[in-house]
């Protein structure tokens, strides 16, 4: 038998990941895997997106999936040139719905699009630089109770995404010089933040957590240094630790200012408690309306607009102008100003 010969770069890898033999078993494993993910959180509005690794790939795994007998799943395919841009719009809003489980897709969605409920993202495809960032974002939106998204690797994305992370963080390093030492605890591994929990719960267990003015009336009654230096560090890691996962990259620069407002709010709370009381008052009526209209629209399924979203800020930014005015914040605020704001709001 003559020996067999193959050339380097003789066979097109789109061609072979867009094969029957390859889409077939890729396709097998997703649809169990998205089930066995339902029926573990016992949620069957959770949603899911496969990115392909190219557009032939994702008419095949479609093509497939319709076939296929084995699964109650819905899904729709998201392409430039499949259906009229009126049809791919509301094939995106069936998904948001929760009318569609899974949408396959290649170059469309990866950024900007917005479905809370797409908590379960399957990469089939490597993606680089800040697009791939944007991308894994897409599952990690509020919603209902979860804190994540979940993300099945098929396309080795690891080198990829420890680049990508590097680069951000250099760049982040040259632009805030000094005050990059206020960012270094974001990233962590998870013998770190699980310390971290045990020794947040045991500052804070004597403390009344859930009621602000009784928080401060305690906090103002410390004498013990060292206890106030460990109250605060753990107050810092725990909304360090909760903004990592919600705060737009655009955001970041702000959070050591919203720490040091917190801190400066501390030592003046002794000073004029029904001040403070008062101030609390008005920003927790604030932030109760914003959080109840968001879990409306969440529960509906339905998207949080960018101005909604952006909304959450302002509170934040209205908490430095009423507790730490020597801060500054980047625009003005105060009640009265996000009163009005929010009557804008109210119609989307």
């Amino acid at each position: 038998m003559a020996p067999l010969e193959v050339e380097k770069g003789s066979f097109d890898r789109k061609e072979i990941y867009a094969h029957p033999h390859f889409v077939r078993p890729m396709l097998d494993y997703i649809l169990d895997d998205f089930a066995k993910f339902r029926k573990t959180n016992q949620d069957d509005s959770l949603g899911a997106m496969v990115v392909c690794d190219s557009a032939e790939q994702a008419h095949q795994l479609f093509e497939h999936f319709q076939t296929a007998s084995d699964h109650n799943f819905t899904a729709a395919l998201i392409l430039h040139d499949v259906g009229t841009k009126d049809e791919r719009d509301q094939w995106v809003k069936d998904f948001k719905a929760g009318k569609t489980d899974i949408l396959f897709v290649y170059n469309m969605l990866l950024t900007g699009f917005d479905a809370p409920r797409l908590k379960k993202l399957y990469l089939g495809r490597l993606i680089k630089a800040h697009n791939l960032l944007q991308t894994l974002t897409r599952a990690n939106r509020t919603y209902k109770s979860y804190r994540y998204g979940y993300v099945v690797d098929f396309a080795d994305i690891e080198r990829e995404f420890d680049k990508t992370n590097r680069a951000y963080w250099d760049e982040l390093s040259n632009e805030l010089g000094d005050e990059i030492g206020s960012y270094s605890q974001l990233f962590k591994t998870a013998e770190e933040i699980e310390q971290e929990i045990a020794d947040i719960k045991n500052a804070l267990f004597d403390f009344d957590t859930e009621n602000a003015e009784e928080f401060c009336r305690q906090i103002s009654q410390i004498e013990d240094k060292k206890q106030l230096l460990a109250l605060k560090k753990a107050l810092q890691t725990l909304l360090a630790a909760g903004f990592a996962t919600r705060t737009p990259w655009a955001q970041w620069p702000r959070l050591p200012i919203y720490l040091k407002a917190m801190t400066l709010r501390l030592e003046k709370y002794s000073s004029n408690p029904a001040r403070d009381a008062a101030r609390e008052a008005d920003i927790q009526e604030l932030e109760q309306m914003w959080q109840e209209k968001t879990d409306g629209l969440v529960k509906q399924g339905l998207p949080v607009s960018d101005d909604l979203a952006e909304f959450r800020w302002m509170i934040e930014e209205l908490r430095v102008s009423l507790f730490a005015q020597e801060l500054k914040t980047p625009y003005p605020v105060s009640v009265k100003r996000l009163l009005k704001v929010w009557e804008g709001l109210e119609g989307l």
